[in-house]
């Protein structure tokens, strides 16, 4: 053998000798790349390899140590880190043979002196990788073993005393396992004596033998396969089992998966109650990449909660549609359709279960390239519990800003901002009700509106003056005529049909500006008091006020309105296109004020010379109220405040609060004379001595959270928790582990654990607290107040232990609000998890405990509790 020093002589062939070794090597289809037999100064390699033609491909090899080549017996010997790259294959060994007579290579790795394996064979072909001892394979039969083998396929991986090849695609193991565990000593497997591996198809088994932690747990004495393809594969699907107190024994997802092509599939699954009835479900989804996706479910069945009541039919559809039919043009439709009991009968999911209302849309859309657009629209709102519904359909056309005069005044015109701008849409609306005798009534409406909008805005000095012009118009297709009938004291309405427009326009003007306020330490507090004596460089106040200018005259004696009298002689106004809806032209002149106020407080902090100061907004202040000149009574309206708290990170402050300036009166019974209700009247409450404003709404809500962040022990030097779960090891390396004893199993008695461990128990906290309050209109009733603080809570106790809990309290109604619970155990390659309603409707739980790959998840227990089950 020769050294690294003394390069091999038989490689330093004459033209005659390299002519022979190609001619051997055509003869079996490859060919040798030229070798640099001197080596090269800046590799420790013998046979860097330089590139040349093939007639058929390239054999490129290399090793550290030796390259040896026998002509007489065209064989050839690598040692040391040896590499042979033909075609598609890689081959990596500690010592590699290649036989050229009979087309055959052998791989394997050297024990040191302790027995353990040094460079074993890792053999690629395509992607597909494989170790083990020795590799043995044939070039032109494509043939070949492994002993101690072990594969990745499909995202599992194929263990074997043995394991032969006999084609492209169809292995045979000896003594063989399979498990989706990426451990070096797998938690689980399957195994048996005879296995059968078509790649990229199915594995057959016979017979099969189920192993937890090296213990046979199960054991089935016929042949079966298990499918190992990836991605979409079509097939049965294993259902759910168990048993229910109410509905018997239960088989849950029961049918078929069929993947018609790459952008379609459905399932057909069937749930099953001996005592309960059924629940047919078809699913299919379709996508397409950057063009359409979607699915649609349906779901029938009869079902029951329990043997004592009668069946119930019940069904659903849910369709959802995405697809963009060019850049500027695109459709969308989320439909949901079901039966009244539905969701009752057939979810055990508590949220589900209260739904009562089921909402649907459409819409298609258009944008061209001035900006403009088009929009279809349908809605549907429907109570499944009443089957009443509402549902519209929409078209809108909108015309963006357009600026007429910007062509015609000098640049620096405040006219150049003039901007006219136009939406339109037609509507019609559909509403269903039930009536208190059970009969059905349909209200149809339909308008066509029409908002043209003028926008200028000069600006004078530290003003921005806003003059404003709202024109409407609507378009309907009747009117409504009333007339007061004597004889029955009843009112009559006629329609009359045709072609009706309804415009009005309302006028107005905001006055906006801007005031800033500083205190730093050029402008101090009370002319003594430095803000940086607290570590604050400077503070700022922000004022913005508006003030609001906004008349609209009276259209009542439009012919938009009319009246009819009654018996007593009392005039009663309306629309005359109250059938339609829509936003009516004004009945009463408006002639208003209104004032609002944004203030800001802010703080500048210095964060040395290398950092910008940092600016923190401490609290923002709102504020509105309208004085209505026009009004005959009740002129100011409504005060409301608000406030927000945005700074501080770790809570979340806000509120809003709405007080009037009017006194109540007692409204009593006509009848018996019983006070009633209160109402609002033209009296100030400063008159009555009730202060200058009463509170009549108020809203509060602080919210925060915070977590163990920045708050654990260093364990830096510590081993990881006993039950920690590994990180992905690489096929060859797990191989490596597995064969030299270096995989050490879980400390879990502590005889290999310092004395102490670390204390790192991650947490977080979220709690909300909210408070309403409404002042009450009605006589007798309380004050409407509500409490409520939810709260949410999680901690892990190990990094594989994890605790969730939520709930919400009522403090008015002292009531425990949807209080849940749920626990989660990651077990390496199985997981388990809990799920708890200790009270309410929905009260019960849900535990599982099954495997993590994809395709086994319905290996798996299960025990559940719920109302309905």
């Amino acid at each position: 053998m020769t050294s690294k020093s003394q390069p091999e002589r038989n490689l330093l062939m004459d033209s005659s000798a390299r002519q022979l070794l190609a001619d051997t090597l055509s003869a079996i289809g490859l060919e040798i790349a030229d070798v640099d037999t001197l080596g090269n100064d800046d590799s420790n390699e013998i046979g860097e390899t330089k590139k040349v033609s093939g007639i058929d491909s390239v054999v490129v090899y290399s090793a550290k140590d030796t390259v040896r080549f026998d002509m007489k017996e065209m064989k050839m010997r690598l040692r040391g880190d040896a590499k042979f790259d033909y075609k598609d294959q890689k081959l990596e060994s500690e010592v590699i043979e290649l036989d050229f007579k009979e087309s055959t290579i052998h791989a394997s790795g050297i024990k040191n002196t302790n027995g353990i394996l040094l460079g074993y064979p890792k053999f690629n072909e395509a992607g597909e990788q494989y170790v083990g001892e020795d590799i043995r394979f044939n070039f032109k039969t494509k043939k070949g073993t492994i002993k101690l083998g072990e594969t990745e396929l499909s995202e599992g991986f194929y263990f074997g005393e043995t394991i032969k090849r006999v084609s492209e695609s169809e292995f045979f193991v000896e003594n063989g396992y399979y498990t989706t565990c990426d451990s070096p000593d797998p938690h689980y497997h399957f195994g048996s004596p005879e296995m059968k591996m078509i790649a990229n198809d199915r594995m057959l088994l016979d017979p099969l033998i189920f192993y937890v932690e090296d213990l046979p747990i199960f054991y089935l004495p016929v042949g079966l396969f298990f499918p190992t393809q990836g991605g979409r594969q079509s097939g049965l699907l294993v259902p759910s089992f168990f048993f229910s107190k109410n509905r018997g024994v239960v088989f849950e997802d029961i049918g078929l998966y069929w993947a018609v092509s790459d952008y379609f599939d459905t399932q057909v699954t069937a749930d099953f109650y001996s005592k309960g009835g059924y629940i047919i479900k078809n699913k299919s989804n379709w996508s397409l990449k950057d063009v359409h996706s979607g699915n649609v479910e349906l779901k029938y069945g009869k079902t029951r909660n329990d043997p004592d009541s009668e069946y119930s039919q019940d069904w659903s559809l849910r369709l959802n549609h995405n697809q963009k039919l060019n850049p500027s043009e695109q459709i969308s439709a989320n439909l949901n359709f079901l039966s009244s009991n539905f969701n009752a009968n057939t979810s055990t999911n508590q949220l589900t279960r209260s739904l009562q209302n089921a909402s649907s849309n459409a819409s298609y859309s258009r944008s061209f390239d001035n900006g403009s657009s088009i929009s279809l629209a349908f809605t549907r709102e429907q109570n499944i519990i009443t089957e009443d519904y509402t549902q519209s359909e929409n078209a809108s056309i909108r015309i963006p800003n357009i600026y007429p005069l910007k062509s015609f005044v000098s640049p620096n015109s405040w006219l150049r901002n003039v901007s006219f701008s136009l939406s339109s849409s037609a509507r019609r609306s559909t509403r269903r009700t039930m009536q208190a005798d059970s009969s059905i009534d349909f209200d149809d409406k339909f308008l066509v509106s029409h908002t043209p909008n003028i926008s200028i805005s000069p600006q004078l000095g530290f003003f921005n003056v806003s003059p404003s012009i709202s024109v409407k118009a609507n378009n309907y297709l009747r009117r409504v005529k009333k007339r007061f009938v004597p004889e029955d004291s009843s009112v009559s309405e006629s329609i009359e049909s045709g072609f009706f427009t309804e415009a009005w326009a309302s006028y107005g003007l905001n006055i906006r500006t801007r005031l800033f306020g500083m205190i730093d330490d050029k402008h101090q507090l009370l002319g003594f008091i430095k803000p940086s004596l607290i570590g604050i460089k400077a503070f700022r106040h922000t004022w913005e006020p508006t003030l609001s200018f906004r008349y609209t005259p009276d259209y009542s004696n439009s012919a938009f309105y009319d009246t009819y009298t009654d018996e007593n002689g009392r005039e009663f106004r309306y629309s005359v296109f109250e059938k339609d809806g829509g936003a009516h032209a004004p009945s009463n002149l408006i002639q208003s004020v209104s004032y609002s106020d944004v203030q800001s407080f802010d703080i500048k902090i210095a964060r040395g010379d290398s950092l910008e100061d940092k600016n923190v907004e401490l609290m923002k202040l709102n504020f509105r109220t309208s004085y209505n000149f026009a009004a005959d009574s009740l002129n100011f309206s409504d005060l409301t405040l608000g406030f927000r708290t945005p700074a501080i990170k770790f809570i979340n402050f806000n509120g809003n609060a709405t007080f009037t300036f009017y006194d109540q009166d007692i409204i009593r019974n006509e009848t018996t004379g019983e006070p009633e209700s209160l109402r609002k009247v033209n009296r100030f409450l400063i008159e009555s001595g009730g202060g200058l404003a009463k509170l009549t709404r108020l809203s509060l809500n602080v919210n925060t959270s915070f977590s163990s962040d920045g708050i654990s022990f260093d364990n830096q030097n510590l081993p990881p928790p006993a039950d920690s779960p590994e990180d992905s090891i690489s096929l060859g390396e797990r191989f490596r582990i597995r064969d030299t004893d270096e995989y050490m199993e879980p400390d879990i008695f502590g005889d290999s654990t310092p004395g102490y461990l670390p204390l790192n128990v991650p947490w977080s906290v979220n709690l909300g607290l909210s408070y309403a309050y409404t002042r009450p209109v009605t006589i007798g009733r309380e004050d409407n107040s509500r409490i409520n603080l939810t709260a949410r809570f999680s901690f892990s106790l190990t990094s594989t232990w994890n605790i969730n809990s939520s709930a919400q309290y009522d403090f008015i109604q002292e009531e425990l609000l949807n209080p849940s619970i749920s626990l989660t155990k990651d077990m390496h390659c199985w997981d388990l998890s809990l799920q708890w309603y200790p009270i309410g409707f929905s009260r019960g739980f849900y535990l599982r405990f099954g495997i993590k790959a994809s395709q086994l998840k319905d290996l798996m227990l299960e025990k559940r509790s719920a109302p309905i089950y």
